[in-house]
């Protein structure tokens, strides 16, 4: 079953803008006004407040205040498995059913590791529609995340080590999705 917003009066205020991988959605409710966060469609956080603007800017303290959280818990650099869920959630991946199971055969291999022929048969899809997939995954979660690129594995696999390691297995090149981007695609 597909939610349905409710119709608004016009002129109604409402106010409704993305903070990086977020969308933040404040709007008059009864007598108070309300706002909430999203990753993707998962709401994440709300607040009341009497004035629209109270609302909004209290979502997006808390916002603030969970990125701060996820950053600081970070190992290595890299992101946990809720931080890693907001990102995937909140990009548009429901459009891609491709990437959806691609992911879904990775997570199921052995050990999370795969090679791209692997994958690109699990699936019935080319290896350079594998990669192609995994390239915007990977741009996607980094701009998310502000993760950095690693130059050192050219223009292709530098995304995909946003979300996976990237290494050799005999001649063909193996990817291990990472334990946190498991853990948030067993979440979904």
């Amino acid at each position: 079953m597909i939610a349905r917003a409710r119709p608004r009066a016009a002129g109604q205020p409402r106010r409704d803008e993305s903070r990086g991988m977020y969308r933040v959605i404040a709007a008059p409710a009864g007598g108070l006004c309300k706002a909430a966060a999203y990753a993707g469609m998962r709401r994440i956080e709300m607040a009341d407040a009497e004035s629209l603007d109270g609302a909004f800017d209290a979502v997006v303290a808390r916002l603030e205040a969970r990125v701060r959280a996820h950053r600081s818990a970070r190992v290595d650099g890299w992101p946990g498995a809720e931080e890693y869920r907001d990102a995937i959630e909140a990009a548009p991946l429901q459009g891609s059913a491709r990437l959806m199971s691609i992911l879904r055969a990775h997570v199921y291999r052995p050990d999370a590791r795969s090679t791209w022929g692997d994958l690109a048969q699990a699936v019935g899809a080319s290896e350079a529609d594998v990669r192609l997939e995994y390239a915007r995954l990977g741009r996607k979660l980094a701009r998310f995340l502000d993760l950095p690129a690693d130059p050192t594995l050219g223009r292709e696999l530098a995304p995909v080590n946003t979300f996976a390691h990237v290494g050799e297995a005999g001649h063909a090149a193996a990817i291990r999705l990472r334990r946190a981007v498991v853990e948030a695609l067993e979440d979904l």
